[in-house]
């Protein structure tokens, strides 16, 4: 907080409290590239020779959001947590 505009042309990281709103212009606008893997899923068919029953058996891993790269780094916080989750799964066919 003491780190703040107190006169015109203050180089200080916060602008001062007061009256005035922060006026819009193209200094807030940046070039966002992202690149994000959101979600995956594998699938291995096992077809089993033991019984004559079962034709086959699925096993599945899915997952969601692998990764995320940004030229603008993204804050996750409280209000908008990061989950990546996995999830297993196994079918079977008859």
């Amino acid at each position: 907080m003491k780190d703040r505009w107190t006169k015109i042309g203050d180089i200080k990281q916060f602008k001062a409290f007061g009256g005035q709103a922060t006026k819009t212009s193209t200094r807030f606008v940046q070039d966002d590239d992202v690149l994000k893997l959101q979600s995956a899923s594998i699938t291995y068919r096992l077809k089993p020779k033991f019984t004559k029953s079962i034709k086959a058996i699925n096993l599945t891993l899915n997952t969601t959001d692998l990764f995320y790269l940004s030229t603008i780094k993204r804050e996750r916080g409280t209000s908008y947590p990061f989950a990546r989750t996995m999830g297993f799964s196994i079918s079977l066919l008859f």
